[in-house]
């Protein structure tokens, strides 16, 4: 069971008659224009081996595409400005892309970065860390009204979730970026395992010099990024009293 007393900050649902900003309004339009663009990329010939999933610019079908579908149609089925709101079609397109995600991630638990990355643990991390805010936005639905599609993905993040916590990682962002995708995780599934992965991760200290630079010297992608994840991180320690943790981020 997914726990019910986590305070999922920014995916509460909105009272039914509350006014949301013309900023969010003007998102959850540009979501719909880019699910309109997704889905000319879906495989829909039912005798392919990648019915469901979505090509890539180069027509090849792969698990960032059809993840990138997957949470534009979870913020739209969820949004009742959208023009897909609840939609039938859309919520079964979601369950076979859905499903077609679990049919190439491997046993252990990963999936591949096919321009570069194999059974890669740190792309998984990534794909959690997108993941698991569609869980939350679908799951707060009235009712059982997407319980397929939340429970085949449950199985895709705890499956994803094991290679989390014994995998290994490629530079050095990586860390964090596993460690906060656990962390998700663990909010949603209390898992001690996960958390002992996080805290192996800690252990080798945060490795920010005196600029606000991480090892990696990328100030436009990776120093944010890593930014980003130990926020994520802080919270998760802070929430299940790792004091020392929060002190050490």
């Amino acid at each position: 069971m997914c726990r019910s007393d986590v305070n999922f900050d920014g995916f509460r649902s909105r009272a039914k008659d509350e006014s949301k900003p013309d900023w969010l309004l003007r998102l959850i339009k540009a979501n719909d224009n880019q699910l309109d663009r997704q889905r000319g990329y879906r495989v829909s010939d039912i005798k392919s081996s990648a019915y469901g999933g979505f090509l890539d610019g180069a027509e090849i079908p792969n698990a960032h595409s059809t993840v990138a579908y997957i949470r534009t149609a979870g913020c739209a089925l969820a949004s009742s400005e959208s023009r897909y709101y609840r939609s039938e079609t859309i919520a079964k397109e979601l369950e076979e892309a859905i499903n077609y995600l679990l049919k190439i991630q491997h046993s252990d638990g990963t999936i591949d970065l096919l321009s570069t990355n194999f059974h890669s643990t740190p792309d998984t991390g990534f794909i959690v860390k997108w993941l698991v805010p569609v869980y939350i936005i679908v799951l707060r639905e009235e009712g059982n009204r997407y319980s397929t599609q939340l429970e085949l993905l449950k199985t895709f993040l705890q499956r994803a979730g094991e290679c989390l916590i014994v995998g290994g990682i490629h530079t050095p962002n990586h860390r964090w970026v596993v460690s906060g995708a656990l962390t998700k995780l663990n909010e949603l599934w209390p898992n001690p395992r996960y958390e002992a992965r996080i805290d192996e991760w800690l252990s080798e200290h945060i490795d920010m010099d005196p600029d606000g630079q991480y090892n990696e010297k990328s100030t436009l992608i990776y120093s944010p990024l890593t930014d980003r994840v130990l926020i994520t991180i802080a919270k998760g320690a802070k929430s299940r009293n790792c004091t020392n943790l929060c002190v050490e981020i």
